[in-house]
């Protein structure tokens, strides 16, 4: 499972009619591989729950999310591609749609559980995400 975890503010997902947005919080961009479980989903939603993302009055990151963060969470498996060669990437190492979604939908319950506020992507379809990276604080992971 790799993950991008970004502070952000004006956010905004669409497919076709449907959307979402918020003024402020999280996006968690994940891209599920062959071997994830849902052991990782619990993992990860507890390292996102711990991690210091905001600022304090001193203006550094010192602050993990509170209850009820607003948090995006976007799948996309041409996170887990790779160039090795040439320009085409690999996508081998990425779960297939049902298996992948199940993981993805259990990554939102246990973020729901860590009492986020939960946003999801639209799973297999064409999405624009657009925001405002505040700070900029991008994180990454890889379980």
């Amino acid at each position: 499972m790799k993950c991008i975890l970004m502070k952000t503010k004006n956010i905004k997902i669409t497919s076709g009619k449907k959307n979402r947005s918020f003024s402020k919080g999280l996006i968690l961009i994940i891209g599920i591989e062959k071997n994830d479980t849902a052991e990782k989903s619990t993992k990860l939603s507890k390292i996102i729950k711990k991690t210091a993302i905001f600022n304090d009055h001193e203006n550094k990151i010192k602050i993990s999310p509170s209850d009820n963060t607003e948090i995006l969470v976007v799948p996309n498996f041409t996170l887990v591609g790779e160039v090795k060669k040439g320009k085409v990437p690999d996508f081998s190492n990425s779960m297939k749609g049902i298996q992948a979604n199940k993981i993805f939908k259990d990554v939102c319950k246990k973020l729901k559980n860590e009492k986020f506020k939960v946003f999801e992507g639209f799973f297999g379809e064409y999405m624009q995400v657009k925001n405002t990276i505040d700070g900029p604080v991008i994180y990454s992971f890889e379980l």
